[in-house]
């Protein structure tokens, strides 16, 4: 992710437009992953699998990381829901 948000970092230097997923302020590790995995893992393993059936454990592999990944993001919202409160 690093390197994603020194590109918007750049980007903003630039005054050019922030591509997808590289703005540090709006982009979070867990988001960024899950809908990565949502919308371009997920579909080439799910198409990968229909040819190559034995690979299935690919899937397996791609949901435990997904359960992750939701589990981080739980954790960071409740985090700041409890900031937000204290404050």
């Amino acid at each position: 992710m690093n390197e994603f948000w020194q590109q918007g970092d750049r980007e903003k230097e630039l005054n050019l437009p922030v591509s997808f997923l590289c703005d540090r302020k709006t982009t979070t590790l867990p988001n960024a992953q899950l809908g990565f995995m949502d919308g371009l893992v997920g579909p080439f393993i799910g198409v990968y699998i229909e040819f190559f059936p034995e690979l299935s454990f690919l899937k397996d592999n791609l949901d435990k990381n997904k359960a992750l990944y939701k589990k981080i993001k739980e954790e960071e919202e409740a985090k700041a829901n409890e900031t937000n409160i204290n404050l």
